[in-house]
């Protein structure tokens, strides 16, 4: 997992990093590398590209004119544009700006049309020392760059967000892609920021680890050094080795989310899988589900108290149960899920309607011999804990930190920057998943994978990063490949396989 520092103990490790004798511009020359790796592969090659970089005069405009002079020498045409004429640049700004000068450059100042013929524009005004608000030739070239097409790469933060906390000035940069220098900043993990940030890239710019580990984190990112918590498979396995999961799902209304549950369980591992769902909802997910194990619930539409001792029988049977996916919120499924969970002595996963079951009845959490994984959308959260998680920052990271410690469970707290909670008190933030997942269905894809994860004896705050992160990773590429629009939960399930393929016995060749 990738520690996240705030901005103070991010200086001080650089100052200590330049003290043990790396020069500081050797760091600004790394980094400029950093964000010229990423434009090449935004635009799939520099040469004969035009990139409008905007500098400001502090040490992120160093690092935006150390850019420039690599552009220039791979092919590139820069349109150089300084916006920190009211004030003195850094030393190392000044030097970065000098050689870039020597190298044949030209600097200009803002202008209208500064974006009109460039392929990418560079956002490397100010870094994580911002504060207050953009004014003047800044504020207008953040509003050009809002209003760009093209490509827009920010350096280490966009310009107008705060580095520490998730908050952002009006005009804010809005960028397609964040390259964090050394370590993610926290606003591009915390929301209403992290919003700005777009895709991130975290790059290594020669600041030792020796370092870094004298400072404490505030948190973590969840990173796809993840699925290292997976076991790899082994090469006289059979299907037992990999775990039965059971997946409790589906009503006569949502006939769909068993599917996708299931088949993402199936996806991402297990050796087995059930499938217990209504008799009516059963014809449909037979048909579709040729590799699981559909079972036929005695109850029609919904299930209720006929199926409790049914489902306990495959329960005992199984090494983990999923709980919920489209179950409904009928008083007779509540009733049905809280009996459940007042009999199981195994991991169980709650997600959808295995939540709401739980409104007023939080108590029966932490009455289970094993703790429970949630992982409620916002709406979920409300019914369980009583009222919506800010939307904000580290206020909702806390809401997350004391949802789970309060009910001990393994806490998923969906939405953009997903975060998993333990009630121990950790809290890692996601950062992989996009608009294109913000269907229905797409939270049955994620429980079937945490499923999958958990049967196979994963621990539980371990599986849930893993599976919150191939979540979101198979998103991602879905979106890759037909874009955001058009994707569908289905989609996410073709792309599991390709990020597992690290855990495989063998490499195939």
């Amino acid at each position: 997992m990738t520690p996240v520092f705030n901005s103070a103990d991010m200086r001080a490790m650089d100052a200590e990093a330049i003290a043990s004798g790396i020069p500081s511009t050797d760091l600004m020359d790394a980094a400029a590398a950093a964000l010229a790796h990423i434009l090449a592969r935004a635009l799939s090659s520099l040469v004969g590209k035009t990139v409008t970089i905007f500098s400001g005069a502090g040490n992120n405009g160093g690092d935006g004119f150390a850019l420039a002079t690599i552009l220039m020498y791979r092919g590139c045409k820069v349109r150089m544009i300084y916006v920190g004429e009211s004030a003195s640049p850094s030393a190392d700004c000044a030097t970065m700006r000098a050689r870039f000068e020597a190298a044949g450059g030209t600097v200009e100042a803002f202008t209208p049309d500064c974006l009109s013929d460039a392929d990418a524009a560079v956002d490397a005004m100010f870094g994580i020392g911002f504060r207050g608000k953009l004014t003047g030739a800044s504020a207008d070239a953040a509003q050009a760059m809002n209003d760009f097409s093209g490509f827009v790469l920010a350096a280490d933060v966009p310009s107008g967000i705060y580095s520490d906390y998730g908050g952002l000035c009006d005009g804010a940069v809005y960028a397609d892609a964040t390259v964090c220098f050394s370590y993610p900043k926290p606003s591009c993990l915390l929301m209403p920021a992290a919003a700005n940030c777009g895709q991130i890239f975290v790059e290594n710019i020669g600041v030792p680890d020796a370092i870094a580990r004298k400072y404490k984190p505030v948190f973590y990112m969840i990173d796809a050094t993840c699925l290292y918590a997976l076991p790899r498979r082994r090469r006289n396995a059979y299907k037992g080795m990999h775990g039965h999961a059971l997946v409790v799902a589906g009503s006569a209304r949502y006939c769909g989310a068993p599917y996708l549950a299931t088949a993402a369980a199936l996806r991402a591992g297990a050796g087995l899988v059930s499938c217990a769902t209504p008799a009516s909802v059963y014809p449909s997910v037979a048909a579709k589900l040729s590799s699981a194990m559909p079972v036929r619930m005695p109850d029609k539409d919904i299930l209720g108290a006929d199926s409790l001792y049914e489902l306990l029988n495959l329960a005992a049977q199984s090494d983990a149960i999923l709980i919920g996916p489209g179950l409904g919120r009928a008083d007779e499924t509540g009733i049905l899920v809280r009996d459940m969970l007042s009999m199981l002595n195994m991991p169980v996963i709650l997600d959808a309607d295995g939540i709401n079951a739980l409104s007023g009845h939080i108590d029966i959490l932490s009455k289970m011999p094993q703790a429970p994984i949630l992982t409620p959308h916002d709406g979920e959260f409300a019914r369980l804990m009583g009222g919506k998680p800010p939307s904000d920052g580290r206020a909702r990271m806390m809401a997350a930190q004391s949802a789970a410690a309060k009910t001990g469970s393994v806490l998923v707290l969906k939405g953009h920057r997903s975060i998993v909670a333990a009630p121990d008190g950790r809290a890692y933030v996601n950062p992989t998943g996009n608009p294109g997942m913000a269907k229905g269905g797409s939270g049955d894809v994620l429980a079937g994978i945490l499923l999958a994860f958990i049967a196979q004896g994963v621990d539980a705050f371990d599986a849930a990063c893993a599976a919150v992160w191939l979540h979101g990773a198979a998103g991602d590429a879905a979106a890759r490949r037909i874009g955001e629009y058009g994707m569908a939960p289905n989609d996410l399930l073709d792309e599991l396989p390709a990020f597992l393929k690290t855990r495989n016995s063998i490499r195939y060749f």
